[in-house]
């Protein structure tokens, strides 16, 4: 007889208790407050206890401090969504979405935990701000204080942004803060359930997280092209997750005040077990330089003409970034992004063929720097190191493994599965499971690595690397010396700047 555990049981009694109250429910109570011409700023939204009264029982509904909201679309009488709050839950948490996933939520996240979780998770700036929190993501559970290395200011053209602090500076891969949603929608449920369904929702969401909640939702924009204006609170200032295998939209009222650029600096990724977003560096970023990422897919090549469309109908805005600024520069990218999608068909036509794979990859590598787009680099690299030891190239799988570590270690984290994966192919190439002895790259590269033996023979080409890396590292150092900063830290930058530069320039 099988046992259930205690989380297990959990999850059963809250999803039946839900589906007892959810077939109880037939005619929603009449809804009064607000209208949908209601101004959320500067006008407060409606109390909370208005909308929702808390339990006189706190535990009542636990881990939530509200009474659940259910509505069935008409079309869908099945399909049952719900309104889920702790107004605890790091300043404030909203949810609409399926009884079942509110279950998983609250036990992934410890919410059946007293006291809430946040109280050990939360650390604050140096100007007593929060519940937003930064620096390296070992140290976050212990509440210190760390230094904020961004502000928010007046942004050209854009309304206002976030940009590095005078005095500071950011290393790729590192996060500057991590942030928990304040909303959470199931998309399905924005797309069933009629607009005055929706509007209720909408609200009861934002009213049921208590006045620091709300006060933090009316400091979104919420000018678009909707009726309701929390509609366009979350159409403006969210983005979409996965949970539970379904889709969601998020609002995380910091990184909504990233302003988008097509090439941009900073990325994101989503913790499913801690609903937390971490904001991290894509490459180093300067004082002064404004924080951005992409509103678009960062993998995808789209041209301009395909980009600013999808901006100005989602967002109502044309981009201004560098890489749509002037025609020359439109062109250069559009030519760029062309020829990086050739070679990704070509890819996929090489599925069985590793000596193309190794070289439609170092291309594509080279595309991707020269256009300054970081996300899709580390999987390159990592496919063209699995490659190159299908053909018996050891040496040249540990060197693109080492290039794919160095971006995994920006994209997931220096203790990433990623990294690890990595460093298990980088260790012993040989003994790895892709390796083949023999082989080679079948003459597909003679003609290259001829051209490169006559480059060694004419001016030593082939020690030009090594004194390149080896200068890099003595300037480094003595930067680090006269600098007083750390000289491991410079060493590896330097290091990799020429190594992708070499890359580039096909000399890997």
């Amino acid at each position: 007889m099988a046992v259930l555990s205690s989380h297990t049981l959990k999850t059963f009694l809250l999803s039946l208790a839900i589906s007892q109250l959810t077939s109880a429910q037939t005619t929603p109570p009449p809804f009064q407050c607000p209208s949908a011409t209601t101004l959320l700023s500067p006008s407060p939204t409606c109390a909370a206890s208005s909308l929702s009264p808390l339990p006189s029982d706190p535990y009542a509904f636990r881990p939530w401090t509200h009474e659940p909201y259910c509505l069935h679309p008409a079309d869908k009488p099945l399909l049952g969504f719900c309104l889920f709050t702790n107004a605890e839950f790091h300043g404030g948490m909203s949810v609409v979405t399926l009884p079942e996933i509110a279950a998983v939520m609250a036990n992934r996240t410890g919410m059946w935990l007293a006291p809430p979780p946040q109280h050990s998770t939360v650390r604050l700036w140096e100007d007593g701000s929060g519940p937003v929190v930064g620096g390296d993501e070992q140290a976050r559970a212990h509440g210190e204080v760390v230094e904020r290395k961004f502000e928010e200011r007046a942004a050209p053209g854009k309304g206002r942004g976030l940009f590095v602090r005078e005095g500071q500076s950011v290393r790729a891969g590192e996060v500057l803060f991590v942030e928990y949603p304040t909303l959470l929608i199931a998309r399905d449920a924005i797309e069933v359930l009629l607009p005055e369904e929706r509007y209720r929702m909408n609200w009861l969401s934002v009213g049921q997280l208590g006045e620091k909640g709300r006060k933090v939702v009316r400091g979104l924009w919420s000018e678009g092209k909707y009726a309701d204006e929390l509609d366009n609170v979350v159409a403006m200032n969210s983005l979409g997750v996965q949970y539970g295998g379904f889709r969601h939209l998020a609002t995380f009222p910091q990184t909504a005040k990233i302003n988008h650029a097509c090439i941009p600096n900073t990325y994101y990724r989503f913790d499913e077990k801690t609903l937390s977003l971490s904001i991290f560096a894509l490459r180093d970023i300067p004082a002064g330089e404004e924080l951005t990422y992409t509103y678009v897919d960062p993998l995808s090549e789209a041209p301009h003409k395909d980009r600013q469309p999808y901006l100005a109908s989602q967002w109502e805005f044309t981009c201004t970034c560098p890489l749509c600024a002037t025609p020359s520069s439109r062109d250069a990218s559009d030519r760029r992004r062309g020829s990086i999608r050739d070679l990704k068909a070509q890819l996929a036509e090489a599925a069985q063929d590793p000596p193309r794979i190794v070289r439609a990859c170092k291309k594509l590598l080279a595309l991707y720097e020269e256009e300054g787009m970081v996300a899709p680099r580390a999987m390159t690299a990592e496919i063209a190191a699995y490659a190159a030891n299908q053909v018996g190239d050891a040496e040249g799988a540990a060197r693109f493994g080492a290039v794919a570590r160095g971006y995994w270690e920006v994209m997931a984290g220096k203790g990433s599965a990623e990294v690890r994966r990595l460093e298990e192919l980088i260790r012993d190439p040989r003994g790895h499971g892709s390796y083949k002895d023999g082989g080679g790259y079948g003459g597909l590269e003679d003609e290259e690595e001829e051209g490169k033996e006559k480059k060694k023979d004419e001016g030593g080409e082939g020690d030009a690397l090594a004194d390149a890396v080896r200068a890099a590292m003595e300037g480094a150092r003595k930067a680090a010396r006269e600098g007083g900063k750390g000289e491991d830290e410079l060493v590896e930058e330097a290091v990799r700047a020429v190594l992708r530069g070499a890359l580039s320039r096909d000399e890997l």
